[in-house]
Order: C-alpha cells, then structure tokens, then sequence
C-alpha cells in the first residue's frame, strides 16, 4: 500500500513538473508560442463566433415565430407569363373575399404600399405611407399608442385619417437612417392637427411610438404613416388599386395548412386560374430559414475546422523543433531517472498549455465579437456556456492530437546518443 501511494506522488510529482518545465519553455520563447498559439485562436474565434451568430439567429427565428404565431400565412403578389388581362393582380376585394368565405380567421390584413411626401408648417420630408385595416393591429404590435387607432367606420367611410408612426432609435444603431419625422416631432406637436400627404389633406388621429426591438424585430422600418386602406386607394393611389400583401393569422399551426389551400383555391378562382399570387405559411418559411442558417454553419464550421487543422499542424511543427532543440536535455532527464511517460507528458503537457491559451484568446475574442454585434444589433448573439466549454475542449484536444508523435519521437530517444548529440 505504501509503494502505491508513493508511486502515486511520485506521478503527481512528475506531472506538476512536467507542466512547470513546459509553461517556462512557452515563456522563454514568448513570440515563438504566441504564433503558435494565434492559429488555434483563430480557429476558435471561428467556432465561437459561427456558433453565437447561428444560434442567436435560430432564437431571433423562433422568437419571431413564437409572437407572430404558428398560424400566420402571407399572400402575395407573384409574377406570371400569363396574360395580365385575365386578372386585375391581389386586390383589397380580395382580402375581403377571404374574410367572408372564411369568418373564422383571426385576421385577415391586407396592406399597400407607396412613398411620397408630407408635409405639416415648415416641414416636408420624404415618407412610406401604408395603407391598412385595423386587423393589422393584431400583427406583431410593437407600439405605445397616443390618441386613437382606425376604426372599422374610418375604412367604411374613406376617411381622410391618419397615425404616424414615431421610430425608436438606440444611439448605439449608428447604422440605422434617422426617423424622417424626427424633425417633425421635435419641432411641432402634430396630434389632431391636418398633414398634407401627397397632394390629400389628413388629419392625425394618433401616433405610435415604436417600442424596444427584440431579436427580429426588424419590420417597424418599413412604414412611417398609417391610412385606412380604402382612403389609401382613393385618395393617394388612384392609378394603382393592388396590395402588396395579405396578411391572414388562423390561429394555430394545425389549422393553417389546410386554410392556406383553401385560400389558394378561392384566390385562383377570383383570378380566373390565373396563378399571380403566392400563399406561404410561416412555418415552411421558417424551415426553409433554418436550413440556410444549417448551410451557413456548415460553410463556417468547415472553415472553422481548416484554421484549426491549421493550428494544430503549427503546434505539431514547434513540438518537433522543440524536441531537436531539446534533445541533450532529454538524454539527461533520462539518464538521471526519467521514463518515456515523463518525457511524453513533458511535451504533451507544453503543447496543452498552448492550446488552452489559444482556446481561451479565442473564446475571449469570440464572445467579444458577439457582444459587439448584441449591443450594435440587438440580437442575442453571446454563446451557451457549452459551447465555451466545448470550444475549449476543441482547443486541448487539438493541442494533445497535433504533439502526440513529436512527444513519443522524444520518449523514444536513446539517452546515450541524445547525450552525444550536439
């Protein structure tokens, strides 16, 4: 029992001064190991970023999904060869089509699209005016409502009503185009005052401020004033009567792939079989998102693999010029006592401890890079604590696998001849 434990401290000793003898060899040629390192980190920049970009998009993806709900379905316009004398395109009467065939649905919001100017006193600024129902309150709601929103009357009426749409901005979104109503704002107070839009007087009813972005949130840049979508057509687009889309919501997931083939049915119906529209479902737009995102990992986890394949084969390089450089030394520990473990450990200890650096410059890079892009972009981009974990274990089996010949070349070494090496 005694010789066990003692051989055991005798283990633990050779191991601690193995890792002792390895960490002064790394800081004895500082340049030497930080570009041997530098390849490793590059590799795990990679894997950190990849994996903290790919996974905060899949959540953004989710999230997205999750608040719009797996019963949303999108009809849109879609260009055909056909004739276009035999259908008129995706028409407001359309979406009123869907919602008396199918009383049911949530929300059928149909909505168009045009840029033009307003102008309020001194102001005149450029603007994406839409042309909407109040359904398209139920969409993914991201406001604060000040005053009113329109009613079912004000589409009855063509009402010469408006909502303007106060953009939020963060001042870490440089890159983001100012509100083109910000100087309204600031200058005047427009609530319940007429705007001129286009060449139509309107007066505002009530102003949305834009609330804080989630991951996905993206779709709050495409409009800065709300019309009923009957005044819309009649007062602003009097050459053009198509929407742009048609928004439906069925409520769940197992009831939208059977109304989407209704809806498809109907719509082929109203436009004589003329197939200048398109139906998708949220879910099969998600799936087919998820799989550009698995391609994109897969380009980058390739990539990835190369920097470290890289790394490692500057690991293995250094590990085998260490050894010719060390090779009087190695006949001396082994003329002194020291086994072919020892010497093994000896080199594969020195090659971890320069991996696990480069891991951790890598992993510390590579969370920084996802932190940058979290605070620039607000998109939850930092990784699981996992694959830290994993990146890390990458880097010491990198280090292990790429010296484990140059270590057994040097346990190999015949101590009289690495004596008389010179």
């Amino acid at each position: 029992m005694k010789a066990i434990k003692f051989q055991e401290r005798i283990n633990d000793m050779n191991f601690y001064e193995g890792l002792r003898i390895g960490i002064l060899e790394i800081r004895s040629h500082k340049l030497r190991a930080f570009l041997t390192l530098s390849g490793i980190a590059v590799g795990i920049i990679s894997v950190m970023s990849m994996t903290g970009i790919m996974s905060g998009f899949q959540k953004g993806m989710r999230e997205s999904v999750a608040r719009s709900g797996l019963g949303r379905l999108y009809v849109w316009p879609q260009t055909t060869n056909t004739n276009k004398n035999q259908s008129s395109g995706l028409l407001y009467e359309d979406a009123l089509s869907i919602r008396q065939h199918f009383p049911d649905i949530p929300t059928v919001s149909p909505i168009a699209s045009m840029e033009t100017n307003l102008f309020f006193g001194n102001f005149n600024g450029g603007i994406t005016v839409k042309g909407i129902t109040p359904d398209w309150t139920k969409l993914d709601w991201n406001y604060k409502l000040t005053g009113r929103f329109i009613n079912p009357s004000d589409v009855r009426e063509y009402a010469k009503v408006c909502v303007l749409i106060k953009k939020r901005k963060d001042k870490s979104e440089f890159w983001r185009q100012e509100d083109v109503l910000d100087p309204l704002f600031k200058r005047y107070d427009p609530m319940h005052k007429t705007v001129r839009i286009g060449q139509t007087a309107f007066r505002v009813v009530g102003i949305l401020e834009e609330g804080p972005r989630d991951d996905m949130n993206g779709d709050t840049e495409e409009q800065n004033v709300l019309v009923p979508i009957t005044s819309f057509q009649k007062r602003l687009s009097l050459e053009v009567k198509q929407v742009n889309q048609i928004d439906l919501d069925s409520g769940d997931a197992d009831s939208s792939y059977p109304l989407a083939k209704r809806v498809f049915g109907l719509l082929k119906r109203r436009h004589r079989g003329v197939e200048d529209f398109e139906v998708k479902n949220i879910a099969d737009m998600m799936g087919a998102m998820m799989n550009w995102a698995n391609t994109i990992t897969a380009v980058m986890g390739t990539v990835a693999g190369i920097a470290l394949f890289a790394g490692g084969v500057g690991i293995m390089n250094i590990t085998l010029a260490s050894v010719n450089a060390r090779i009087k030394e190695i006949g001396i520990r082994k003329s002194v006592g020291a086994r072919e473990k020892d010497i093994k450990l000896q080199f594969l200890l020195e090659a971890m401890a320069l991996s696990l650096s480069g891991g951790v410059l890598g992993v510390t890079v590579g969370c920084g890079i996802c932190y940058l892009i979290k605070v620039l972009a607000h998109m939850a981009m930092l990784p699981s604590f996992t694959a830290i974990g994993a990146a890390l274990l990458v880097s010491i089996g990198v280090g292990v696998a790429f010296s484990w010949y140059p270590a057994r070349q040097a346990a190999q070494l015949d101590p009289v001849e690495a004596l008389r090496y010179e």
